[in-house]
C-alpha cells in the first residue's frame, strides 16, 4: 500500500478496499451459514436449539462448504493487518490489540451472553 493516503497521518499506510469488501462478504456468509443451520438435518438441541422440520442435507453441504473456507479466510486477513503492527513492539502491540479486541470482547460478552443464554433456552423449549 502506498503511504499518505490514511487519513490525518502521512505516515499512514492507504486503506485496501478489497480486503475490506472480503471482510464484509464473509460476515454476510455468516448470516447464511446461521440460518442455514436451522435446516441442517440431525442436529440435535444441543448443537443447534432450532431444527425445522423441513430440512434438507443440501443446507448441511451448505454449511459445510462456509464453514471450511470462511473462518480461515478471517484469520488470513486479521494477520494481514496484524503484519502491519510488527514494527512497533510487543507492548505497543499487545496495548493497541487490548484496546482493539480485548475491552469490546470483555464489555460485549457480559452484555450478550446472558442473552444469547436466555435465547437458547427460549428457542430449544
Amino acid at each position: 500500500p502506498e503511504l499518505g493516503a490514511g487519513g490525518g497521518n502521512p505516515l499512514a499506510p492507504a486503506r485496501i478496499h478489497s480486503l475490506d469488501a472480503l471482510r464484509a462478504v464473509m460476515m454476510l456468509l455468516g448470516l447464511v451459514l446461521h440460518a442455514a443451520l436451522n435446516y441442517v438435518p440431525g442436529l440435535g438441541a444441543g448443537m443447534w436449539p432450532y431444527q425445522d422440520p423441513q430440512s434438507n442435507t443440501w443446507f448441511g453441504w451448505l454449511v459445510s462448504l462456509i464453514h471450511t473456507f470462511r473462518m480461515p479466510a478471517f484469520f488470513v486477513v486479521a494477520g494481514f493487518f496484524s503484519s502491519f503492527m510488527v514494527g512497533v513492539g510487543n507492548r505497543a502491540y499487545l496495548r493497541h490489540r487490548l484496546n482493539r479486541i480485548g475491552i469490546p470482547l470483555v464489555g460485549s460478552w457480559v452484555l450478550l451472553f446472558p442473552l444469547t443464554i436466555a435465547a437458547w433456552i427460549f428457542a430449544a423449549s
